[in-house]
């Protein structure tokens, strides 16, 4: 696609009612990075987790001409060494929009945000699958790639149900 003309791309923060668009570009993005398997929230979760009294995420839509063509999900944690950090979890564009500019937007808006909640660290995380196409995104803003860094995850409440199974054995010895 040709690059985003000036007036015609927009961003707005996602509203409830635009859940089940961004929950059906989540499936397809994990569908993209043959990761379907991998998906473990609902769409009543992510309505809310996200919309509901205590948000766990931000979204954003982008539009292009009024039209819905993608979204940005992030969140805000914290570093011990960094202090305030903002995580890009995903940017989802419909195939026929990208390269077209609005990655770059999605990803200025959460600078934005960022900055404006005074964060430290702006990250994101990019799968084997999508280099080197997202890395070199990423790079081109001057991020820095910690190598070696891995990530370590339990997923599911089973898996997370094993840790806490430490506590009761403590608590009967």
């Amino acid at each position: 696609m040709n690059p985003v003309q000036p007036g015609k791309a927009s961003i707005r923060k996602a509203t409830k009612a635009d859940c089940a668009l961004i929950f059906s570009w989540i499936k397809k993005l994990a569908k993209e990075e043959h990761r379907e398997n991998k998906v473990m929230s609902s769409m009543e979760m992510f309505e809310k987790d996200g919309f509901g009294e205590c948000p766990s995420f931000h979204s954003i839509i982008l539009e292009y001409n009024n039209r819905p063509v993608g979204f940005g999900l992030y969140y805000f944690g914290y570093g011990s060494w960094i202090g305030k950090t903002i995580v890009v979890d995903d940017v989802y564009i419909e195939p026929e929009f990208r390269s077209s500019g609005l990655g770059a937007l999605a990803f200025a808006y959460i600078a934005q945000e960022a900055l404006k909640n005074e964060c430290m660290r702006l990250e994101g995380f990019v799968y084997h699958e999508e280099m080197p196409m997202t890395a070199a995104f990423y790079l081109k803003y001057g991020a820095h790639v910690e190598k070696g860094l891995w990530r370590c995850q339990l997923n599911g409440h089973g898996e997370i149900k094993k840790v806490t199974g430490l506590l009761e054995k403590k608590a009967n010895s």
